[in-house]
Order: C-alpha cells, then sequence, then structure tokens
C-alpha cells in the first residue's frame, strides 16, 4: 500500500466539443474487429486515419466520441496483436459498470523508466486514446520510499468487446483455451509486447505470470515449447501474497526470442536482455538499467 500523488488520467474525460461532433472526420470502418488473432504483414485491411498497419492513425484528444463513432471503429490487426500481449502482461481491460458504461476500455501502466515502451504501445491505439498518458508517484510505507509510474486509459469502444470476452468471459481475466493460446503466442507481435511488458533479466528471461494460476501458466509454458521448442520452466516466487508462479525461458532460447521479436521491439527495453541483446546487435547499451528495473 502506498500514498500516491501527482497527475493521472481520469476516467473517461470529455472534452470542450459537444456530443456527435468530430475533428477530422469519421472513422469509415464497421464493425467490431471480429478477427482477434491473426496478423499478417501484407494484410489489405483498410485502415482509417492511417497509411499502414503499423501506423497510429493519429490522435482525437478532448474530443468526445459519439456512440457511432464508438460502434463504428474497427481495431487494425497490428493493435489486436499488441492489445493481447498487453493482456498476457500488465494490461488489463474493464468496464466502467459504476458510470453504466457498456464499452471496454484499456489500461497500461509501468514504471517511470519503462515510459519508452509505455508509449510505443500508447501510439499503437492512436485515436484511441482521449488524452496523453499519466504520471504519479506513490509513497511505500514500508520502505518510506518513493515509486514513479506512468499510465494510461483508452477510450470505451464497442471494438474492445471481443477481446473483453476472449479474456475476461466472467469479470475476471482468464487465459483463453489452448487452440486460441496457440494462435496468439504463434504471433511475434505479440510476443514482443508480452516480454517488453512482463520480461525481466535474470541469466534467462522471466515473466511476472504470478496473476495467472499454476495450471494457466503451466498452459503458456507447453504452448511455448510446442510452437517454438524452448526449454521454458515453471518457477516459484514469494510475493506479499503468497507464493506464485513465475515462467523461465532460459538463456539458450534467448537468440531464438530475439529473432522473432526484433522487429516489433522498442530500444529503451534492450536492459531486458542483457548481453544477448549487445550480442546479436554488436552493440553495446547506450543507457544504465535501472536498479529497480532488475525484475521488470
Amino acid at each position: 500500500m502506498g500514498v500516491k500523488v501527482g497527475t493521472k488520467p481520469r476516467g473517461r474525460p470529455r472534452g470542450s466539443v459537444s456530443k456527435g461532433s468530430s475533428k477530422g472526420g469519421s472513422n469509415g470502418g464497421s464493425g467490431t474487429g471480429s478477427n482477434i488473432i491473426s496478423y499478417s504483414p501484407a494484410s489489405s485491411y483498410a485502415v482509417p486515419w492511417g497509411y499502414g498497419v503499423h501506423q497510429t492513425q493519429g490522435f482525437w484528444f478532448d474530443v468526445y466520441w459519439s456512440n457511432k463513432q464508438r460502434k463504428n471503429y474497427c481495431l487494425t490487426p497490428y493493435q489486436i496483436a499488441v492489445l493481447n500481449g498487453l493482456m498476457l502482461g500488465d494490461g488489463y481491460m474493464n468496464i466502467n459498470r459504476g458510470a453504466r458504461g457498456v464499452n471496454p476500455y484499456v489500461y497500461l501502466g509501468q514504471a517511470l523508466h519503462n515510459f519508452g515502451f509505455l508509449w510505443h504501445a500508447y501510439t499503437a491505439l492512436g485515436p484511441l486514446h482521449n488524452g496523453l498518458p499519466g504520471f504519479y508517484a506513490y509513497l511505500d510505507k514500508r520502505t518510506l520510499k518513493w515509486y514513479y509510474r506512468v499510465q494510461f486509459l483508452t477510450r470505451s469502444a464497442q471494438c474492445f468487446h471481443p477481446l473483453y470476452t476472449l479474456w475476461y468471459p466472467h469479470g475476471a481475466k482468464i487465459l483463453p483455451s489452448n487452440d486460441i493460446l496457440i494462435m496468439i503466442l504463434g504471433n511475434p507481435i505479440t510476443l514482443a509486447h508480452w516480454v517488453l511488458c512482463d520480461g525481466g533479466f535474470h541469466s534467462g528471461i522471466r515473466l511476472s505470470t504470478q496473476g495467472f494460476t499454476y495450471l494457466e501458466v503451466y498452459r503458456i509454458a507447453s504452448v511455448l515449447s510446442y510452437l517454438y521448442g524452448w526449454n521454458v520452466t515453471v518457477q516459484n516466487k514469494t510475493y506479499e501474497s503468497g507464493v506464485k508462479p513465475v515462467l523461465y525461458i532460459p538463456s539458450e532460447s534467448i537468440p531464438h526470442l530475439l529473432q522473432l521479436i526484433t522487429p516489433y521491439y522498442h530500444h529503451s527495453m534492450a536492459y531486458k536482455f542483457g548481453h544477448h541483446w549487445t550480442r546479436m546487435h554488436n552493440i553495446s547499451l547506450t543507457t544504465t538499467t535501472p536498479d529497480s528495473a532488475i525484475d521488470k
């Protein structure tokens, strides 16, 4: 527990533009994006406001979306892959039912030294944001140390419903079935954002999967072994709430992992791979790994 201070994103801010108005044109898409797993670099999906599946599509700050806009916006395959990676990691979805909300929104929080990755994920979601990421600090009363965080909240939108149904079928996050999990983890974009979000370097890569049950983590390990031939293991780690499962990818598997995810990687997170990154790219790290970043 801690005392939080600073600026945080607030709920669903509405700007000065009246309801039903828009800035820069309408979406032009339709449906809610039923393809929640697959992605191909050669995809011919139409991208509103952008010119390629990797682009941000622009930003609409302080503009209230009409119900029609919330219903018609379609996620691109790239955005879907990014969101699946965040759901495996620190991201979560929620519906603000207390404010009579009906559509989910996405949240992601990271330590301040991981701002580069958070901004990388933030820009991938483009106009689904209504403002910039928020910064805040909190005091750990046990250690009397200050910690600094950055986070974002997206708009509530109908396009998130397929993913919300996949990851939160009963209101709490659970792991999808094995057949779907194979397709999710077989996507290098999803794999990259999960590792960037949850990974930490300990000779190999330790993924903080303590939010899942032991059975779910063993399922993830078996799928990774099936897809990539890695000798993935499940380890115990003690937290305040008890002993929880964490996933460990051994050192000998990291070069293969880097080959898969480097095209979708953010350079600020190179410290998570230690000497493996420097050997692969024949460079030296330009940033010092923060002491607090050993695990995440």
